[in-house]
């Protein structure tokens, strides 16, 4: 059959034009009933709720977490990281103080289960684990940890090079060992080796994190190392991840820290350097930049992303507000808040500024406690982003 038109798409294509601007669809016959995964009447669907139950003491725990999430909801005052799901996480923990063991401090045995299903049932990802460990005097850890985890991809997943995870309902049930030094020892680390079913194949990794080195009692270093070999059904892969965190403190309230990450596998450097200063007790003022390089260009990296980023924040008042700020108020009525938002657009300056009042009040004395949040954000078109957020906060008693 001939036809005045572009030529039909190549598969997997579904649509080809020509430059008069003329299209030709690509049509496909279903072997199956449609089927559509979703419900007619989600668009009405935006109100969020959220209920926590949380038993926390030294020899037994137990938590219950209940989060709701509709499809169109509207946070109007922060984020949501994730719409339309229904979440559900049980944990029970159970800590006993050996008397016969000197060595030991206490065991630790812990479950938990976690669901997460989208808004017409669909399981989205499941993880049920089992952990045991032991606390030793010396605050070292010793732990084991099973995991289940059951994980639904809604669309072909790139997981590394050459290597697509399909559609569908993937399972895996990887077993870790590790072992974690104290916080007390001039250098000290942790490490884990991983094993276990991954996808449609196996994976074996290696971890070394929560290292520390203290060179001088101002200057330290915190490397990172993680090797993953993974094996699937369309190929094996290794890949490889280092880092390291440097700490530089000038005073009790000043320090500066960088910290350096570079992956072989995605061909990415990444920087991230911040400037911390309490010039005052409960008052701090940070500078951020962030740098993500691409190292496939020959010679020096290319730019990816980057960013600059001021932030400050202070307190004022009393001793007695400050004390009032510090700690949480117990016995408060609900927060009220109040946002006011402005943004515009140019091709080559972006601009988002937001302000917000909070104020939470003591139902058991006279207390108020005041904050206040103003945030403007610059972007041009080279990537340079500045970030400028200040807060100020301060309390009155009566």
């Amino acid at each position: 059959m001939a036809f005045d038109g572009p030529p039909a798409p190549v598969a997997p294509a579904v649509v080809s034009r020509d430059a008069d601007g003329r299209v030709t669809v690509r049509a496909v016959r279903l072997a199956a009933p449609l089927r559509i995964d979703g419900a007619l009447d989600e668009s009405a669907d935006g109100s969020s709720h959220r209920g926590q139950l949380d038993y926390n003491s030294d020899r037994y725990g137990v938590q219950f977490d209940r989060l709701r999430v509709g499809a169109h909801f509207n946070p109007e005052v922060g984020f949501v990281r994730r719409s339309d799901i229904r979440r559900t996480l049980g944990e029970l923990r159970f800590n006993p103080r050996p008397r016969r063991l000197s060595a030991v401090r206490r065991h630790w045995w812990m479950g938990s289960v976690d669901y997460v299903k989208n808004g017409p049932g669909r399981v989205d990802s499941r993880e049920r684990s089992g952990e045991f460990a032991l606390e030793f005097q010396n605050v070292d850890r010793f732990s084991v940890l099973y995991t289940n985890t059951h994980e639904f991809i809604p669309r072909p997943f790139t997981i590394a090079s050459n290597v697509t995870l399909p559609v569908g309902g993937h399972a895996w049930e990887p077993l870790r060992v590790g072992y974690n030094l104290g916080q007390q020892r001039r250098v000290l680390a942790g490490v884990a080796v991983e094993y276990g079913t991954f996808y449609n194949g196996h994976r074996t990794a290696f971890s070394a994190s929560r290292g520390r080195v203290s060179l001088t009692p101002q200057f330290s270093l915190e490397p990172t190392y993680s090797l993953n070999r993974v094996d699937l059904a369309q190929s094996a892969f290794t890949s490889h991840l280092a880092g390291s965190r440097v700490t530089y403190a000038m005073s009790p309230r000043m320090f500066a820290s960088a910290l350096l990450q570079y992956n072989p596998a995605s061909n990415a450097m990444s920087a991230s350097v911040r400037l911390r200063w309490e010039y005052r007790p409960g008052s701090e003022f940070f500078v951020v930049y962030n740098d993500e390089r691409d190292t496939r260009a020959s010679g020096f990296p290319d730019l990816a992303t980057r960013a600059f980023i001021v932030k400050t924040t202070g307190c004022s008042g009393s001793d007695t507000a400050t004390r009032a700020l510090a700690g949480p108020l117990r016995g408060t009525r609900p927060t009220y808040r109040g946002v006011c938002r402005v943004r515009f657009a140019e091709p080559a300056l972006r601009t988002v500024a937001w302000f917000g009042v909070r104020r939470p009040g003591s139902a058991k004395r006279t207390r108020q406690a005041y904050s206040t949040i103003v945030s403007c954000e610059l972007e041009n078109e080279n990537g340079w982003k500045i970030v400028v957020r200040p807060k100020a906060s301060f309390a009155l008693t009566v």
